[in-house]
């Protein structure tokens, strides 16, 4: 739902980042590392542990950087790293609750059933099995979440909001759908390109009026 780019920057360019400077902030205390951490970076930077998680981190409303060792001592422990702010994520969206069909409104109801014959059409080989309604908790403390793919078993989750319109449904199934097409993270190439590829087969039958039925339902609001 947003186009990531890898952003970093090095810890060693910035004047202020000499060990020297960090030295005068007492030891192990975490505020006074964290106060220090974000005059110098800005809160949302995390430590980069391994650049593959850069657009992830991205996604959850996070940076990365490159510390050196001796600046890594003092802060390790006080500052999150870029698997930290995954592992938390994973953690929070394993406390998602499923819905079922009968607790949405109606016009939440319509735009499911939209959302599942969107997957039906585009995805004819190997399909999600179910794409359900669902409360999902926010990925991390800076992004909301509006849908979700688990990978097993294979489900996508779409939040009651989401549901509120035809143009946001088809968004997030879109979104999901290609992280099941490609089995890739956001951020990744390959997901963007299953963005691109699956959003042009919904624009291409919805113009052949494949979705005409459910449009047309009183119900249904774009």
């Amino acid at each position: 739902m947003v186009e990531l780019t890898n952003i970093s920057r090095e810890i060693s360019a910035h004047p202020s980042l000499d060990p020297k400077i960090l030295a005068q902030y007492p030891g192990r205390d975490g505020s006074s590392v964290r106060k220090w951490w974000d005059e110098t970076y800005g809160s949302q930077y995390v430590i980069r542990t391994n650049g593959d998680l850069d657009a992830i981190v991205k996604h959850l409303g996070y940076e990365s950087t490159t510390v050196p060792e001796e600046v890594m001592a003092k802060v390790s422990g006080a500052i999150p790293t870029d698997f930290d702010i995954v592992n938390q994520s994973q953690k929070r969206l394993s406390q998602v609750q499923i819905l079922p069909d009968s607790s949405l409104t109606a016009k939440q109801r319509t735009h499911l059933a939209l959302a599942r014959e969107v997957a039906r059409e585009v995805v004819q080989v190997s399909p999600p099995q179910s794409i359900k309604g669902a409360m999902i908790p926010p990925a991390s403390d800076r992004v909301r979440t509006a849908g979700m793919y688990a990978r097993t078993p294979r489900e996508i989750f779409i939040t009651p909001e989401q549901l509120e319109s035809g143009r946001t449904t088809i968004d997030t199934t879109i979104h999901e759908l290609a992280h099941h097409t490609s089995g890739a993270e956001d951020g990744a190439e390959v997901h963007n390109r299953e963005l691109t590829r699956l959003g042009g087969l919904v624009v291409q039958r919805t113009a052949q009026g494949t979705f005409d039925d459910i449009v047309k339902n009183l119900d249904f609001k774009w």
